[in-house]
Protein backbone atom coordinates (compact mmCIF):
# COMPACT_ATOMS: atom_id res chain seq x y z
CA UNK A 1 0.00 0.00 0.00
CA UNK A 2 1.38 3.36 -1.04
CA UNK A 3 2.04 5.93 1.67
CA UNK A 4 1.81 8.89 -0.77
CA UNK A 5 0.03 9.71 -4.00
CA UNK A 6 1.42 11.99 -6.74
CA UNK A 7 -0.34 13.17 -9.90
CA UNK A 8 2.23 13.08 -12.71
CA UNK A 9 2.68 15.99 -15.07
CA UNK A 10 2.97 15.34 -18.83
CA UNK A 11 6.79 15.10 -18.80
CA UNK A 12 6.85 12.78 -15.79
CA UNK A 13 4.18 10.53 -17.32
CA UNK A 14 6.36 10.06 -20.42
CA UNK A 15 9.42 9.19 -18.33
CA UNK A 16 7.46 6.73 -16.18
CA UNK A 17 5.92 5.14 -19.29
CA UNK A 18 9.40 4.63 -20.78
CA UNK A 19 10.61 3.08 -17.52
CA UNK A 20 7.61 0.73 -17.47
CA UNK A 21 7.79 -0.36 -21.12
CA UNK A 22 11.56 -0.83 -21.30
CA UNK A 23 12.36 2.30 -23.30
CA UNK A 24 14.94 3.28 -20.68
CA UNK A 25 16.32 -0.25 -20.25
CA UNK A 26 18.27 -1.31 -18.24
CA UNK A 27 16.81 1.21 -15.76
CA UNK A 28 14.03 -0.12 -13.52
CA UNK A 29 13.15 3.27 -12.06
CA UNK A 30 14.36 6.82 -11.76
CA UNK A 31 18.07 7.14 -10.96
CA UNK A 32 19.31 7.27 -7.40
CA UNK A 33 21.85 9.94 -6.45
CA UNK A 34 24.91 7.81 -7.21
CA UNK A 35 23.67 6.88 -10.70
CA UNK A 36 22.44 10.42 -11.39
CA UNK A 37 25.83 11.94 -10.50
CA UNK A 38 27.71 9.32 -12.55
CA UNK A 39 25.54 10.00 -15.62
CA UNK A 40 25.94 13.77 -15.25
CA UNK A 41 29.74 13.41 -14.92
CA UNK A 42 30.34 10.66 -17.51
CA UNK A 43 27.27 10.28 -19.76
CA UNK A 44 27.39 6.57 -18.86
CA UNK A 45 25.71 4.27 -16.40
CA UNK A 46 27.94 3.07 -13.56
CA UNK A 47 29.08 -0.56 -13.61
CA UNK A 48 27.80 -1.42 -17.12
CA UNK A 49 29.39 1.72 -18.65
CA UNK A 50 26.44 1.91 -21.09
CA UNK A 51 26.10 5.26 -22.82
CA UNK A 52 23.32 7.30 -21.18
CA UNK A 53 23.37 10.97 -22.15
CA UNK A 54 20.75 12.41 -19.80
CA UNK A 55 19.75 11.40 -16.29
CA UNK A 56 16.28 9.91 -15.82
CA UNK A 57 14.90 11.38 -12.61
CA UNK A 58 11.66 11.80 -10.72
CA UNK A 59 11.30 15.26 -9.22
CA UNK A 60 9.14 16.60 -6.42
CA UNK A 61 8.72 19.55 -4.10
CA UNK A 62 7.03 17.34 -1.48
CA UNK A 63 9.02 17.52 1.77
CA UNK A 64 7.01 14.70 3.38
CA UNK A 65 8.16 11.88 1.07
CA UNK A 66 11.10 9.93 2.57
CA UNK A 67 13.30 6.99 1.55
CA UNK A 68 11.42 3.78 2.30
CA UNK A 69 8.07 5.30 1.31
CA UNK A 70 5.94 4.03 -1.57
CA UNK A 71 4.43 6.58 -3.92
CA UNK A 72 1.38 5.82 -6.05
CA UNK A 73 1.75 7.73 -9.32
CA UNK A 74 -1.41 8.70 -11.16
CA UNK A 75 -1.92 10.47 -14.48
CA UNK A 76 -5.19 12.13 -15.37
CA UNK A 77 -6.75 10.16 -12.52
CA UNK A 78 -5.46 6.73 -13.66
CA UNK A 79 -3.09 4.64 -11.51
CA UNK A 80 0.16 4.33 -13.49
CA UNK A 81 2.89 3.03 -11.20
CA UNK A 82 4.26 2.71 -7.68
CA UNK A 83 7.71 4.08 -6.84
CA UNK A 84 9.54 2.47 -3.92
CA UNK A 85 11.70 5.41 -2.84
CA UNK A 86 15.33 4.36 -2.35
CA UNK A 87 16.73 7.83 -1.88
CA UNK A 88 15.80 11.50 -2.11
CA UNK A 89 18.35 14.19 -2.80
CA UNK A 90 18.86 17.79 -3.82
CA UNK A 91 20.49 17.78 -7.26
CA UNK A 92 23.15 20.20 -8.43
CA UNK A 93 21.00 21.63 -11.23
CA UNK A 94 23.58 24.19 -12.49
CA UNK A 95 26.12 21.39 -12.91
CA UNK A 96 23.50 19.09 -14.44
CA UNK A 97 22.50 21.51 -17.19
CA UNK A 98 26.08 22.55 -17.98
CA UNK A 99 27.32 18.96 -18.24
CA UNK A 100 24.24 17.53 -19.98
CA UNK A 101 23.31 20.38 -22.34
CA UNK A 102 26.64 22.17 -22.64
CA UNK A 103 25.12 25.46 -21.55
CA UNK A 104 23.44 27.12 -18.60
CA UNK A 105 21.50 29.55 -20.80
CA UNK A 106 17.80 29.64 -20.04
CA UNK A 107 17.25 30.05 -23.79
CA UNK A 108 17.97 26.30 -24.11
CA UNK A 109 14.68 24.39 -23.63
CA UNK A 110 16.34 21.61 -21.59
CA UNK A 111 17.95 24.12 -19.25
CA UNK A 112 14.67 25.99 -18.92
CA UNK A 113 12.84 22.75 -18.04
CA UNK A 114 15.37 21.72 -15.37
CA UNK A 115 15.54 25.23 -13.89
CA UNK A 116 11.87 26.17 -13.85
CA UNK A 117 9.73 23.03 -14.17
CA UNK A 118 11.49 20.35 -12.15
CA UNK A 119 10.99 20.14 -8.41
CA UNK A 120 13.75 20.83 -5.90
CA UNK A 121 14.26 17.15 -4.97
CA UNK A 122 14.94 14.08 -7.08
CA UNK A 123 13.95 10.60 -5.90
CA UNK A 124 15.42 7.32 -7.04
CA UNK A 125 14.02 3.84 -6.70
CA UNK A 126 12.25 0.95 -8.37
CA UNK A 127 9.05 1.40 -10.37
CA UNK A 128 6.27 -1.17 -10.46
CA UNK A 129 4.10 -0.49 -13.48
CA UNK A 130 0.35 -0.73 -13.10
CA UNK A 131 -1.02 0.77 -16.34
CA UNK A 132 0.32 2.76 -19.26
CA UNK A 133 -0.95 6.32 -19.59
CA UNK A 134 -3.75 6.87 -22.10
CA UNK A 135 -2.42 8.77 -25.13
CA UNK A 136 -4.18 10.58 -27.97
CA UNK A 137 -1.32 9.49 -30.26
CA UNK A 138 0.00 5.94 -30.70
CA UNK A 139 3.15 5.05 -28.75
CA UNK A 140 4.63 1.69 -29.69
CA UNK A 141 6.65 -0.01 -26.98
CA UNK A 142 10.26 -1.01 -27.74
CA UNK A 143 9.10 -4.65 -28.06
CA UNK A 144 6.38 -3.63 -30.54
CA UNK A 145 8.90 -1.65 -32.61
CA UNK A 146 11.28 -4.64 -32.69
CA UNK A 147 8.39 -6.86 -33.86
CA UNK A 148 7.81 -4.48 -36.81
CA UNK A 149 11.41 -4.79 -38.04
CA UNK A 150 12.40 -7.28 -40.74
CA UNK A 151 13.33 -10.71 -39.47
CA UNK A 152 17.01 -11.30 -38.86
CA UNK A 153 17.84 -12.33 -42.42
CA UNK A 154 20.77 -10.02 -42.94
CA UNK A 155 18.80 -6.88 -43.76
CA UNK A 156 20.16 -3.64 -42.39
CA UNK A 157 17.73 -1.38 -40.56
CA UNK A 158 18.09 2.37 -40.27
CA UNK A 159 16.08 4.01 -37.50
CA UNK A 160 15.72 7.74 -37.15
CA UNK A 161 13.55 9.80 -34.85
CA UNK A 162 12.95 13.52 -35.16
CA UNK A 163 10.46 15.94 -33.70
CA UNK A 164 9.59 17.53 -37.07
CA UNK A 165 8.35 16.15 -40.40
CA UNK A 166 11.09 14.51 -42.45
CA UNK A 167 12.75 17.02 -44.78
CA UNK A 168 15.27 16.68 -47.61
CA UNK A 169 18.35 16.39 -45.40
CA UNK A 170 16.67 13.55 -43.47
CA UNK A 171 15.68 11.85 -46.73
CA UNK A 172 19.27 12.03 -48.02
CA UNK A 173 20.53 10.63 -44.72
CA UNK A 174 18.11 7.68 -45.00
CA UNK A 175 19.09 6.92 -48.61
CA UNK A 176 22.83 7.12 -47.93
CA UNK A 177 22.55 4.97 -44.79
Amino acid sequence: KASHMVELNDRQSCDIELLINGGFSPLTGPMNQETYEHVVDNMRLPESNLLFGLPVVFDTNDDSIRPGDSVLMTYKGKDIAVLDVEDKFTPNKPKEVLECYGTSSLEHPGVQMVASERGQYYMGGKITGLNLPDRVFPCATPAEVRDMLPSKDGKDVVAFQCRNPVHRAHYELFIRA
